[in-house]
């Protein structure tokens, strides 16, 4: 009996053994069927099994926008929120220190942006009253849609 206990560990171990297998080539499988086509991995990436991309056609226009197309761009805007003054340490030349040199020029640069959220909270106060008539005490609700228990 001891012989078939040891042969049945045997088996385990083996059984368990190949369900790795199995998943690592299904794994590598999938790897190689992976292409600059089907994924988003550059061509330059892709083996020699993959067949190469077909030769584009010209169509005769040159690329980009064509002639007479009305650009479209977002337009400079005359009073911006913040100037940043940004000035060069050294020259670009020679290396010299550019503490007190005339400015000749200036280029301007500007980003818009989304502002970052800001947080704001509203307090509610939930007036409580004592009747006059039967002196019991009761708190006004909360509006429709303001959560509760938060804090």
């Amino acid at each position: 009996m001891l012989r078939v206990d040891q042969l049945m560990a045997e088996n385990r171990v083996l059984v368990e053994r190949t369900r790795v297998l199995e998943g690592r080539v299904a794994e590598l499988e999938r790897r190689l069927k992976r292409s600059s086509q089907s994924s988003h991995q550059p061509p330059s990436s892709d083996g020699p099994s993959v067949p190469p991309r077909p030769v584009r056609v010209s169509s005769g226009r040159s690329r980009g926008a064509q002639a007479g197309h009305e650009g479209h761009t977002r337009m400079v805007v005359a009073e911006p929120d913040e100037v940043v003054v940004v000035r060069p340490d050294r020259c670009g030349g020679c290396g010299a220190p550019l503490n007190d040199a005339d400015e000749v020029g200036v280029e301007t640069h500007q980003v818009s942006e989304i502002a970052t959220p800001t947080l704001v909270v509203t307090e509610y106060q939930r007036r409580r009253c004592r009747c006059r008539s039967c002196a019991a005490q009761t708190t006004a609700p909360l509006p429709v849609g303001v959560p509760t228990g938060m804090f």
